[in-house]
């Protein structure tokens, strides 16, 4: 019989080698042995080591004969690696260890200090009974499930996977499950409440939580259950897992997992569950008749800044910098007692020069300006609120400049391309759908250019992957707007098959009534309606709408354009409000557009109403029937660029429509068609569309092949074969001569004594030979 030796504590190894030999003997006692049996015992003892020192081979020899003395028992030491090793080791995988008793951080300031292996080593040594190792979050960004119904946990961690994605770093304490993902712009604590004990809190800046040793509770070691194929056991830990590893995600991303986890919480039966923003700081009311700007608060708003500075706590574009402009200047004003212009004063001359990029200097002063307005009423009430929250959309401003930043001369406003900061492009679909652009669509009816919009929806709906590897989407919900599908019969069936979650793609109504009766809705008069359909999707729903679909959109251009769409200034006039608009809010516009009729050369002059539509889009994809080499329909569709002006050079993909049986809602089941993507394809659109343009590639030159051998006679089909060797495939020959009405003919008797000959119909009929219209190439698709 073996007694293990666990947990030991104690400030120099004779404490813990007392303090183990307590613990043997009153685990043997526990088990009836008497002090006799309890001598011929041999002990495990796994004792943690705190120092290099207590690690070193003499120190753990004389640890062991102090053990013998004290007890004439012979000790096997387990060592475990020592709590100065898994600090260093976390710190260089970028994590920021700090010592826990139980689950309380017991460091004065561990909030805010920067996290070094010294800093660490002087907590513990301050710290001694405080055994636990806790990871501040920040950047390190972690949900934890509180629930106790491992069903309903497995549900959550589901719904984790697919908005933000598999993370294996997963530990576990006495229930639940927390998941750790990365976040380069740390937020604050975001809690998904019920009123029972059950919640998700997704930890912010200024928390922590215990990553290595035991659970005050259970009393058991706190356990990580994920995979990583590299560690020894096949665990990942936060010791063999870098930070910068585990998936990335934004404060979009939570904010929408945190909206469907409520509403996800709310099906799993929990009472009234709700999202609750938290703070880092309580909000505290500026007191009536503070002084402003005294001198030890001014010292004392230098600090934090100072602070902030050195933590990295800085606005940095991409990454919600206007919020965080936004809300330091509410905490200076509100906590420090500071006016507008001394916040200003002390934000530009401390703080913002560390900002990325810090040339925007008149964008930070009317953030601060904002602040301060929106605290005059009631000091301190909105100081917390992020900025997206009060003004909307106020984080793309920094994006663009506002028209004060131009320079006036002769009524026109101009300025330097030096005070431009470049900005790299957003996109849905990497390199093929960007956010905050318009996209088109385009072909021929039937072509599928609707079943891949129902594609891309389902995509975006569920946060899935692209194709082929191409990414994965951000979650979110898309807009629909159609005037030539009935959705009952239509639009959904496609949905449903493409795997959508419909629960976050919604019908717009394409009529709505007006004084004198009811018209179209066009994207010109109707934005502000639009915008607002979309706020209340994302207060309603907890995720932000990142499509569009418009199908087709001629139908909704209004206006002059819906009259004369084919002029290109109306289809400017009328698209210019769209593009700005989308622009603001980061939305992807998805238009579905025909080809028109006739074979004009140019493919982009093939989309009807006007070239000032893929003009203006930032690329325009069309959808074409496949073709082999000899002109044959292969039975796939190609999704090929038209026109593409931003971005990296793509291929064009090949697809398939399948029919799926689907849930008909009334116990039965219907067929719905569905993209299935095949590949990636060389062929461009001027390729796949170069018949149908009157250019009928190896078909034409297998005419002007037999036009040229047979100009002077018929040939015996062997000499043709000859003459044309692995220039023409003789399938494309016998296609040439039946479409030019080339004769076949027997000629030198039967059997083996004759041969067959072509010869062109002037040579049979004596009538002269008119070349045929190039239309005579075009074949039905």
């Amino acid at each position: 019989m073996n007694i293990e030796v666990t947990g030991v504590q104690g400030k120099t190894p004779l404490s813990r080698v007392r303090a183990a030999k307590e613990q043997a003997i009153a685990r043997a006692r526990a088990r009836g042995l008497r002090d006799p049996e309890i001598a011929a015992l041999t002990i495990p003892l796994t004792v943690e080591f705190k120092s290099s020192t207590d690690r070193s081979e003499t120190r753990c020899a004389k640890f062991a004969a102090k053990f013998d003395a004290l007890w004439p028992i012979k000790a096997e030491i387990v060592r475990l690696p020592s709590q100065r090793g898994d600090d260093v080791q976390l710190i260089r995988n970028s994590y920021e260890p700090i010592p826990v008793q139980g689950k309380a951080a017991v460091a004065a300031g561990w909030q805010l200090e920067p996290i070094t292996p010294e800093r660490i080593a002087a907590m513990r040594e301050a710290s001694p009974h405080a055994t636990n190792t806790g990871l501040r979050t920040g950047r390190l960004s972690a949900i934890d499930i509180d629930v106790v119904n491992e069903d309903h946990v497995s549900r959550i961690v589901s719904l984790a996977e697919t908005v933000l994605g598999y993370t294996p770093l997963q530990r576990f304490g006495s229930k639940g499950l927390l998941l750790c993902y990365f976040n380069p712009a740390p937020i604050r604590k975001v809690t998904v409440l019920t009123d029972t004990e059950a919640k998700v809190e997704i930890l912010g800046q200024g928390q922590q939580f215990v990553a290595l040793g035991t659970h005050p509770s259970t009393l058991k070691p706190f356990q990580w259950r994920g995979f990583n194929e590299d560690a020894e056991d096949g665990i990942s830990t936060p010791l063999n897992t870098p930070l910068d590893t585990l998936p990335q995600i934004t404060r979009a991303m939570i904010e929408a997992f945190a909206g469907q986890c409520a509403a996800l919480m709310r099906e799993l039966g929990y009472s009234n569950p709700r999202v609750k923003a938290s703070y880092e700081h309580e909000k505290k009311l500026r007191k009536l008749g503070a002084d402003e700007d005294a001198p030890h608060n001014v010292s004392r708003a230098k600090e934090h800044l100072e602070n902030q500075v050195e933590q990295g706590h800085v606005a940095v574009l991409g990454a919600l910098g206007n919020d965080a402009i936004y809300e330091l200047a509410c905490v200076l004003m509100d906590r420090f007692y500071l006016s507008q212009e001394m916040t200003e004063k002390l934000m530009l001359d401390i703080w913002y020069p560390h900002c990325v990029p810090n040339t925007l200097e008149d964008d930070a002063r009317s953030i601060i300006t904002h602040a301060a307005r929106y605290i005059q009423n009631e000091p301190g009430a909105n100081a917390f609120r992020s900025a997206s929250e009060t003004f909307g959309y106020i984080e793309c401003a920094i994006k663009s400049h506002r028209a004060d930043d131009y320079q006036s001369s002769g009524g026109l406003s101009f300025r330097s391309m030096q005070d431009i900061v470049p900005i790299e492009i957003d996109w849905l679909w990497p390199e093929r759908i960007a956010a905050g652009k318009l996209t088109l669509i385009a072909g021929a009816p039937d072509g599928g250019k609707s079943q891949i919009a129902a594609n891309i929806a389902a995509t975006i709906s569920n946060g899935g992957n692209w194709p082929l590897g191409e990414g994965k989407a951000e979650q979110g919900a898309v807009i629909w707007l159609s005037a030539e599908d009935d959705p009952a019969d239509t639009t959904v069936p496609r949905l449903i098959a493409a795997g959508a979650n419909r629960r976050l793609i919604f019908e717009l109504k394409p009529v709505l009534r007006v004084e004198g009766g009811m018209r179209t809705l066009n994207v010109a008069e109707d934005l502000d309606g639009i915008a607002s359909v979309i706020d209340k999707i994302k207060a309603d729903y907890g995720v932000p709408v990142r499509a569009i679909v418009i199908d087709p959109i001629s139908a909704y251009m209004g206006g002059r354009a819906q009259g004369d769409s084919w002029k290109n200034s109306d289809v400017r006039h009328t698209m210019t409000p769209l593009l700005e608009f989308v622009a603001r809010v980061g939305i992807s516009t998805i238009g579905i557009t025909h080809f028109k009729k006739g074979k004009d050369a140019d493919v982009l002059n093939r989309v009807i109403d006007s070239i000032a539509l893929p003009a203006l889009s930032r690329a325009t994809w069309l959808v074409a029937p496949e073709k082999d080499g000899e002109g044959e329909l292969t039975g796939r569709r190609l999704f090929l660029i038209g026109k593409k002006n931003i971005g990296r050079p793509v291929g064009g993909l090949a697809y398939n429509i399948r029919e799926r049986l689907i849930d008909n809602g009334r116990g039965g089941t219907m067929p719905a068609p569905c993209v299935e993507w095949a590949g990636y394809v060389t062929a461009t659109a001027d390729d796949a569309l170069a018949e149908q343009a009157g250019k009928a590639g190896k078909l034409e030159a297998a005419w002007d092949f037999l036009q040229l051998v047979l100009a002077d006679g018929p040939l015996s089909e062997k000499e043709i074969r000859k003459k044309a060797g692995e220039k023409h495939r003789w399938r494309t020959l016998q296609r040439a001569k039946d479409k030019l009405g080339i004769i076949s003919e027997r000629a030198g008797g039967l059997a083996g004594s004759g041969e067959w000959q072509w010869l062109l119909p002037k040579a049979k009929g004596g009538e002269d030979y008119d070349e045929p219209d190039a239309a005579l190439f075009v074949e039905a698709s």
